[in-house]
Parts: C-alpha cells; sequence; structure tokens
C-alpha cells in the first residue's frame, strides 16, 4: 500500500493532515478534504503510477533541501563572494594608479614646456645682445650693407661708418639719461606730457559744459517763443469774444 512521503502513517489519517501538494496532483486523486476519506483506501484503486511520481518528486524536493542546507556549500559561497570583492578591489586599484600615473605624465609634460617657453625669450635677448655687440669689420666696396652712409653725404663717398656706430650713440645717450641732467630732462619730458594731457582733458570739459549751456539756453528761448505765442493766441480769442458780445448788445 502507497504511503505519502511527507506524512506519518497512522490509523487516524484523515484529509484534515493532508499534506502539502501545491500541484494538485492529490486532490485530483483523491477528491477535497470534506469528504472524510483515508487516502491509502483509494490509492490502490486509482493512478498507483501517478503516486510513486509524487513521492519521488517529494523525495528530489527533499534531497535538495538537504542540499541546499549542506555546510560544505555554506563554506563554499563566502569564500566565493569573498574572492569576487578582492578582484573588484585590486581592479579599482590598478586603474586609479594608473589614472595617477598618467596625470604625473601629462603634469610634467606642461611643466617641460612652459619652462622652454619661459626660456626661449631670455636666449633669443641674449643671442641679440651678443649679436649688437659684435665688431663688423670694414670690407670692399661690393659689401657695402655692412656700412651706413655719413648723413650729408652721397652713397658714393667713400667716406662710410660701419653700424656699430649707432649702437655707441644709443649707449651714449642711454649713459646721459642716467646722470642726474638726464633724468632731469625725463623729468621735464614728462611733465609736459601730463601738463598736455591735463589741458587737452579742460579743453574737453569746457566745450562739453559749454554745449549743456547752450542747450538749455535753447531750451529756454523756445520756451519763452511758446509761451508766447500761446498768450497772443488767448489774447486773440479774447478779442473775438469781445467784438461778437458788443454785436449782440447793439442788436
Amino acid at each position: 500500500m502507497m504511503v505519502h512521503p511527507t506524512v506519518t502513517e497512522s490509523k487516524e489519517f484523515l484529509y484534515e493532515t493532508w499534506p502539502v501538494d501545491k500541484s494538485s496532483t492529490w486532490i485530483e486523486l483523491y477528491g477535497l478534504r470534506n469528504r472524510k476519506k483515508a487516502w491509502r483506501d483509494v490509492g490502490q484503486a486509482r493512478g498507483g503510477l501517478q503516486i510513486k511520481e509524487l513521492a519521488a518528486h517529494s523525495e528530489r524536493q527533499m534531497l535538495s533541501a538537504d542540499n541546499a542546507h549542506n555546510p560544505k556549500e555554506r563554506k563554499v559561497a563566502p569564500i566565493h563572494s569573498l574572492f569576487i570583492i578582492l578582484w573588484l578591489v585590486f581592479h579599482s586599484t590598478l586603474a586609479r594608479l594608473t589614472l595617477l600615473t598618467i596625470m604625473g605624465i601629462l603634469c610634467t609634460r606642461v611643466g617641460e614646456i612652459m619652462q622652454d617657453n619661459e626660456v626661449s625669450p631670455s636666449i633669443q635677448v641674449e643671442e641679440g645682445l651678443r649679436a649688437a655687440k659684435r665688431p663688423i669689420r670694414a670690407v670692399d666696396k661690393d659689401k657695402g650693407d655692412q656700412y651706413q652712409a655719413i648723413p650729408g653725404k652721397t652713397t658714393n663717398s667713400k667716406q662710410s661708418v660701419p653700424c656699430v656706430a649707432q649702437e655707441k650713440a644709443h649707449k651714449a645717450k642711454r649713459k646721459a639719461q642716467d646722470t642726474p641732467q638726464g633724468e632731469a630732462r625725463r623729468k621735464t619730458k614728462l611733465q609736459k606730457a601730463q601738463t598736455k594731457r591735463n589741458r587737452k582733458a579742460q579743453k574737453e570739459l569746457r566745450a562739453k559744459r559749454q554745449e549743456k549751456k547752450q542747450k538749455k539756453l535753447e531750451g529756454v528761448r523756445k520756451a519763452k517763443i511758446e509761451l508766447q505765442r500761446k498768450s497772443r493766441k488767448k489774447r486773440r480769442a479774447q478779442t473775438k469774444a469781445q467784438a461778437k458780445a458788443q454785436s449782440k448788445a447793439k442788436k
């Protein structure tokens, strides 16, 4: 006789203790609970094979439940999770280190470029000063581009001086400016320029004031003209009214 695998066998086994059956197989075979019949009494006459299959299915479910509660699997799951966490931490750390390395290389390169840009103008200035200080030697008439004619003389004149003379003149001028007299002349020049600017500003201010005053006078003149026009119009109206009243009185 077949016995349900999840129910303990007893003489008073009725439908009140019917096992949990989600597929409704037992209800289809033996009816609803309110019939009050033992399932063993009808189990031999109906669907013995289906009962065996259901029993095997129940056993498989029980085995799967036991395997789910296996302590070995409980140990394996945390280890696997820990391995995943460590792998993610390693990858994130490696990505950060790579990003920091790239940023350091870029900053170094930018600093080198900026340093080159700062040094280049100073090198050019030094080269220009060296070229200016370099003496120019006298050469044949065919290479007259290294000479400059003396003012007041023709270009065909044999008397010529090298361009270094101009450089010497500029140096002498700068030295003269460094002296107290040169400093005084420079201050006087600056004062004259400032005085000129002040005069120009005062002139512009006077012109603006004059223009504003002219506009104001023009407005006053126009207002007077308008007032006179209105007064004349009013007098004419009064004269007409008086003449009309007199004509009516005569009639």
